[in-house]
């Protein structure tokens, strides 16, 4: 059986984790809003359908998963510093949550 997208993802971006174990937190904690585990910061469809968790690995590096709202299914893993589009707009992944993109004039001056 191949690995799932979410799988590869977490071993790639996740190293020193076990990806079952971890695929299988964020799981539970998505279906159970376990905010502990992994916290909600924003939603990618209107319809509430996809929606973007954040959390940490046990040695304090942040990550993001989008996951599936209503069933608990991971699609990929996320690393901070990326831009993602949201039902708010375009957010950057920060290290504590979404952040708004700077504006123009601020990040020609950069």
């Amino acid at each position: 059986m191949l690995p799932t997208h979410a799988m590869q993802r977490a071993l790639e971006r996740c190293p020193g984790v076990c990806p079952g174990v971890l695929l299988r937190g964020l799981h539970y904690a998505i279906l159970e809003q376990d905010e502990a585990v992994a916290r909600f910061v924003g939603t990618i469809r209107r319809d509430q359908f996809l929606s973007i968790y954040f959390f940490q690995l046990p040695d304090g590096r942040t990550r993001y998963a989008l996951g599936v709202t209503p069933t608990g299914f991971v699609v990929t893993i996320l690393k901070p510093g990326g831009e993602v589009w949201t039902t708010q707009g375009k957010r950057i992944l920060g290290q504590t949550g979404l952040e708004a993109l700077p504006k123009r004039n601020e990040r020609n001056e950069q």
